[in-house]
């Protein structure tokens, strides 16, 4: 006697075949070759969402009418702080989703199975060269959510979503500093130059820097600098202003005290 039935699935072999009907049917639904030969060339998280629709498709009918799902969680939470020359300049951020799956039942397709999934991925995080961020993290989460849903109702989902995850790992792994910081072993910059946008946005908040005569509000900006400029030579320009326009103000405050 199988331990792992039920005692409806005891008196029946047919019962328990019921049971596992559907898994049976999600665990053989395959994408076509030639559509997950593609994957690599379409940057792994919507071709990853195109297949696993697919495969849902292929056993609930059509994405709204057999199945579909709501993102009922879609937050940004903070992790570990980031420093940089030994000082905290940020908080790494991690994005959570949580999707709500549904699909119509087979043998009374009035009805809807419903049941929730959460995944969660790094937004900005720190690596050796300085803080990173991965702006594919909402996408790649809603993806993670989505097969994992699917995988508990049998579908084999590890293959399609595997290379997506590598995609966010290759990212990470691109940024490899040496022995001397900001250089690769090529003897170049680990990372480009600050976007022009990002650029425009550093300079305005170094400007702002001359009007600010409080050391503790310039501190509070150099440690959030993190949540609104993304390039690690942006924030580290703008930490080095920081620290420059705290100093000046201090020595001031010093030469004040003397007369």
């Amino acid at each position: 006697m199988n331990p792992a039935c039920t005692s409806a699935e005891q008196g029946s072999g047919g019962a328990q075949e019921t049971n596992l009907s559907m898994w049976t049917r999600a665990s053989k639904a395959t994408v076509p070759h030639a559509d997950a030969a593609s994957q690599a060339d379409s940057g792994g998280i919507a071709a990853a969402l195109r297949q696993l629709a697919y495969l849902a498709s292929a056993v609930f009918g059509p994405i709204g009418i057999g199945w579909g799902y709501d993102l009922e969680e879609d937050v940004l939470r903070e992790g570990a702080p980031i420093v940089a020359a030994g000082q905290v300049v940020g908080r790494e951020l991690m994005h959570t989703a949580r999707i709500r799956f549904w699909h119509r039942r087979s043998d009374h397709p009035q009805e809807k199975v419903e049941f929730t999934a959460r995944a969660h991925a790094m937004f900005v995080s720190s690596t050796n060269a300085g803080p990173m961020t991965d702006p594919d993290a909402p996408a790649r989460t809603e993806l993670q959510a989505f097969a994992v849903c699917l995988s508990k109702i049998g579908f084999n989902v590890g293959g399609i979503t595997a290379f997506a995850q590598q995609t966010a790992i290759s990212v990470q792994a691109k940024v490899t500093p040496s022995a001397e910081a900001g250089c690769t072993t090529g003897g170049s910059s680990a990372v480009g130059p600050i976007p022009a946008n990002e650029r425009a946005i550093l300079d305005n908040k170094v400007k702002g820097l001359a009007v600010v005569d409080d050391p503790e509000n310039i501190r509070r900006a150099r440690e959030m600098v993190s949540s609104i400029l993304q390039h690690p030579l942006a924030i580290a320009e703008f930490q080095e202003k920081a620290n420059q326009r705290i100093e000046e103000i201090e020595r001031s405050s010093t030469r004040s005290a003397h007369f």
